[in-house]
């Protein structure tokens, strides 16, 4: 890295440099304007080790509703760690078949995270043992996504033949695709007088890549949650892989300051970054923006949150199977 900076950036003219740097900084500086992406993301270690959450067959369940007001940092930070994630799987290319572990990547609303590579797990990280299951309520959003880079169609890579497709109540203008997708002499009709809980299947014979006739489903209600177990397997997560809020803090303002000092000014200008607050020691473990969770520890890469939503599951658009005859990791007592 040293020697790519010394013999390749360094003699490059300013405006080149800028060129190069400009995207790079863009992105940082997202990160930079959040303190919650800043404590989670802005250290030189993670808790988090996917590779090992793997092995040791974890579930993993990742919150971003701490970035409701951003939406554009949770995309950030989800998207970080699910290529993380895709990232551990790859990793897997060099064991044996036999000791590739399987696993599954659940995501909801996943057009709100445009950064992950699903094209690379639909494409290449089956064979190493991911699937994947998306959920979106409307089609139309993945459009939009397409819309904004034209390098990617999200939609064609979706559809491209998935072993299973589950489709509830749309819209007019989904249920008419999502029937052709279907099959089985489905109409548009049909899925528009869909009820809740109920939805139209199309899966595909693991064992022989047949792809069976669609068919109707009808879903119990989810079960009622338990908030007072959610709460105890956050709070076991966040102590055996969190740190605390204000630790985090102090060695970001204590990193700030070591490379302001090792940093010779440039055009008048002492400081590349804004300088971070202090947290106060009257109140360890407290965020007072960006609706920060409050309890005292934060991960390094992603806060392991114990609560599941219970959503009408009745009330989906349309969700995309990615291999289902593999089942969820199963834990300990704690969420990775």
């Amino acid at each position: 890295m040293r020697h790519w900076f010394s013999s390749y950036f360094d003699p490059l003219e300013l405006r080149h440099r800028q060129e190069i740097i400009n995207p790079v900084q863009t992105k940082v500086h997202k990160y930079a304007g959040s303190k919650v992406a800043r404590t989670i993301v802005g250290q030189p270690r993670s808790t988090i080790d996917f590779r090992q959450l793997i092995a040791q067959d974890k579930i993993v369940l990742i919150n971003l509703h701490a970035f409701d007001v951003i939406e554009d940092i949770a995309a950030l930070v989800g998207g970080t760690l699910l290529n993380l994630a895709a990232r551990a799987v790859s990793s897997q290319s060099s064991l044996p078949p036999a000791q590739r572990r399987s696993v599954t990547m659940a995501v909801d609303e996943f057009h709100t995270i445009p950064g992950a590579d699903y094209e690379q797990v639909f494409g290449e990280l089956a064979k190493y043992g991911a699937n994947m299951m998306l959920a979106t309520q409307t089609l139309s959003r993945l459009d939009r996504l397409t819309e904004a880079d034209r390098t990617r169609d999200l939609r064609a890579a979706v559809f491209s033949n998935p072993d299973g497709l589950f489709a509830f109540h749309t819209s007019a203008e989904d249920a008419e695709y999502l029937a052709e997708e279907l099959g089985g002499g489905l109409n548009k009709q049909d899925l528009l007088e869909l009820g809740h809980y109920q939805c139209y299947a199309r899966v595909t014979d693991v064992r022989t890549g047949e792809r069976l006739p669609a068919f109707s489903v009808r879903l119990d209600p989810p079960p009622l949650g338990d908030s007072a177990l959610a709460d105890r397997l956050a709070a076991a997560s966040a102590e055996r892989y969190g740190r605390s809020v204000l630790d985090v803090e102090l060695d970001l303002q204590a990193t700030a300051e070591r490379v302001r000092g090792s940093s010779k000014p440039t055009n008048g200008a002492d400081e590349e970054y804004p300088r971070q607050a202090t947290p106060s020691p009257d109140s360890p473990g407290t965020m007072s923006s960006d609706r920060t969770p409050t309890g005292g520890h934060v991960p390094r890469r992603a806060r392991a949150n114990g609560k599941r939503k219970n959503r009408e599951s009745g009330r989906r658009g349309a969700a995309s199977d990615r291999r289902p005859e593999t089942d969820l990791a199963t834990s300990d007592e704690s969420a990775a």
